[in-house]
């Protein structure tokens, strides 16, 4: 290596990260390309990062400190001043770098000389470095083509991955007026300008996300105003050096969308949906579904106990079928819901209105001038029911309810699983009336420990986490399960084509499978077709929605193994489902699945990172089982066994009528 000229020029700004920077620093210094200066740019820290920096001795480091908290623009910008190498590498001082990254990109940005610089795929991980699946957008793109096509909508590549060519960076450099957005900006500015960059499609950096870490809490201002702040920004830039080409229109375009979507957002979160469906009706009719509520609640006597539910949606999913689970648990305590955002369809409507007197907010609560009155209306009609328990979920207009009820009035809440930190849902909405809540249901023992961090995190009274009551969901359990194994292995999906279930991978895993073994039956149920590459398509039977139970249990019946490759997940409804049928699960270990698919005795996780290891991990697992019909029926065995154990409906009814006060 040459001291005096390295190739590569790492550039890593920190500012107070003393809990990851060692890790941070030791990715860099452990990478197999060993030509390289690495500038660490301490940005005014108050802890002991600078300290930390200090102590190593390694001459590739180059530690550069900032005499005040200056900012990450102003501090990559002097970082980018510095650099002496021909490439310069992005670095964020709590991610963790791969061995290969350097060497990796730096070969892609010689095999493709037309290309400024080059970017890579992440997986994510949190505060205790736990994988937390892929980022979304990056894996939507994987061409120049695609990313340039997109991005002038959203952020589709990964900063910290990014090996750039010096001299066109420091042509560039980032933004001040585009603060914690300076790389977006950046990619805008460079794409209009007609630069390109290469994907490389494979894994090179672990980025962490935390409750503290900038993305997390820049996001919980709000992504649609995150987003259009920065597109209309750039915008303003640009006009302002009078020049404006059709790439740029298209971001001023997708700017006026988000910032209108972050002012509907701030009115309610059902707001768009509600003027969709306020096009074919007046506010005439909106007043009258006001009165008529009114009306409704006049019928209730006072002083008397009374349930009262607060849900979304009563359309087809897996949180809206559990809801229609937990009233038919209370049905003679004949409780009232409201359903607080516009359904996409009837659904479980009729379910809900079975067992509850089922009351429609969607319209009334989208629109600021009616939704207050109707909070006054609520909060004063529940208050004056003295023992009235009130019971919410994913619905942020039951959080802002809540501080307008009597203390008299018990509070309760369900969350699923916690959301994905670029959407924050109902873990961070519910953060200010937490104390507020006497008991907050949790489907998966991972959920009660994502509370207890970020009760930390948010220094809550640690003794509130006490509150969390761990009831999982049930399914419908076969008198009998009678098995026939003596042809080929029937394989299945089931689900929806988000970009969290990575049904793609579904594809290449149903192409390699048949390759190996053609006999093999792989049919995905759902609306799946587009989410499959067009390559695997042939290997694959889709059956398209089938929303009758009946016709679904008959599938678990025919069905050998179930197969989910998610990035995330609370704990789906389907493994409940496939297993009470001896459906084996071969699943990515990810959310709260570990809790029930306990792998090689009644299911298999797949504990794997890379997509490419994912896909050859479930081709293993299903190439033995298909081998081994002994350990699949074993597994098999051990799957209903379990699901008749831990899925049973009576033990769910008697733990909601019990948390409802509704024991006889």
């Amino acid at each position: 290596m040459s001291v005096n000229a390295p190739l590569i020029s790492v550039v890593m700004p920190v500012y107070n990260r003393e809990k990851y920077l060692v890790l941070a620093i030791d990715s860099i210094l452990q990478q197999t390309f060993p030509d390289f200066e690495f500038l660490i740019i301490d940005d005014g820290s108050t802890d002991a990062s600078a300290s930390i920096v200090k102590s190593y001795q390694d001459e590739r480091i180059r530690f550069i400190p900032n005499a005040k908290n200056e900012g990450i623009v102003y501090t990559m910008n002097k970082g980018i001043q510095e650099a002496r190498g021909q490439f310069i590498a992005r670095m964020d001082s709590d991610d963790i770098a791969l061995p290969q990254r350097l060497e990796t990109e730096v070969q892609a940005l010689r095999d493709h000389p037309e290309a400024a610089f080059v970017s890579s795929q992440i997986t994510q991980i949190d505060a205790q470095g736990t994988d937390k699946g892929p980022w979304a957008p990056e894996r939507a793109a994987s061409t120049y083509e695609q990313i340039r096509g997109f991005i002038r909508a959203e952020n589709y590549i990964a900063n910290p991955t990014v090996l750039f060519r010096s001299e066109i960076l420091k042509k560039y450099r980032y933004k001040k007026n585009q603060e914690l957005s300076e790389d977006w900006d950046l990619w805008l500015r460079m794409f209009s300008a007609g630069e390109r960059m290469f994907k490389i499609n494979e894994v090179l950096l672990k980025y962490r996300i935390h409750e503290q870490s900038v993305t997390t809490r820049y996001n919980l201002n709000g992504i649609y105003l995150k987003k259009s702040r920065i597109q209309l920004t750039y915008v303003f830039n640009t006009l302002s050096r009078l020049r404006f080409n059709a790439f740029d229109f298209g971001i001023l375009k997708n700017g006026v969308l988000n910032f209108a979507k972050h002012l509907l957002n701030r009115l309610h979160p059902s707001m768009l949906a509600a003027l969709k469906q306020v096009k074919a009706t007046d506010l005439r009719r909106l007043w009258l579904q006001y009165k008529t509520l009114k009306r409704q609640l006049n019928t209730f006597p006072e002083n008397k106990k009374q349930l009262y539910f607060f849900f979304p949606f009563y359309h087809v999913g897996g949180a809206e079928r559990v809801h229609a689970d937990i009233l038919e648990a209370v049905p003679d305590q004949k409780p009232v819901v409201f359903i607080t955002n516009v359904s996409a369809g009837a659904g479980f409507k009729e379910r809900f209105s079975e067992n509850a007197l089922l009351l429609d907010l969607s319209l009334l609560s989208g629109f600021p001038f009616v939704r207050s009155r109707v909070m006054k209306l609520l909060s004063g009609h529940i208050g004056n029911n003295a023992n009235a328990t009130v019971f919410g979920c994913n619905s942020l207009f039951y959080y802002h309810l809540l501080p307008a009820l009597p203390p008299s009035v018990t509070c309760i809440d369900l969350v699923h699983a916690f959301v994905h930190p670029d959407e924050p849902g109902p873990e961070y909405w519910s953060l200010q009336v937490a104390e507020r809540l006497k008991a907050r249901v949790v489907i998966t023992k991972k959920t009660k420990e994502d509370f207890e961090r970020l009760y930390r995190a948010n220094n809550l009274n640690p003794g509130l986490i006490d509150r969390v009551v761990y009831i999982p969901n049930f399914t419908e359990i076969p008198s009998a399960v009678e098995k026939t194994r003596t042809g080929s292995l029937r394989v299945m999906y089931v689900g929806r084509g988000s970009a969290e279930k990575r049904v793609h991978l579904v594809g290449q895993i149903a192409r390699k499978v048949k390759t190996a073994m053609p006999q093999t039956e792989m049919t995905l149920v759902g609306d799946l077709v587009q989410a499959v590459h067009p390559e695997d398509r042939v290997y694959c039977n889709f059956t398209g929605e089938i929303k009758e139970t009946r016709a679904l249990q008959e599938l678990y019946k025919k069905t050998d193994v179930l197969i989910l490759t998610s990035s995330r997940e609370g704990f789906p409804m389907v493994i409940m489902e496939a297993m009470a049928f001896g459906v084996v699960v071969v699943s990515t270990d990810v959310g709260g699945i570990a809790d029930h698919v306990q792998s090689g005795k009644n299911g298999i996780l797949i504990h794997k990172q890379d997509e490419a290891e994912i896909v050859t991990g479930f081709v293993e697992a299903l190439t033995g089982l298909n081998q081994d019909r002994a350990q699949l029926n074993r597994l098999s065995a051990n799957a209903a066994e379990y699901a008749r154990t831990h899925f049973n409906k009576e033990q769910f009814t008697q733990a909601y009528r019990k948390l409802l006060g509704a024991e006889s």
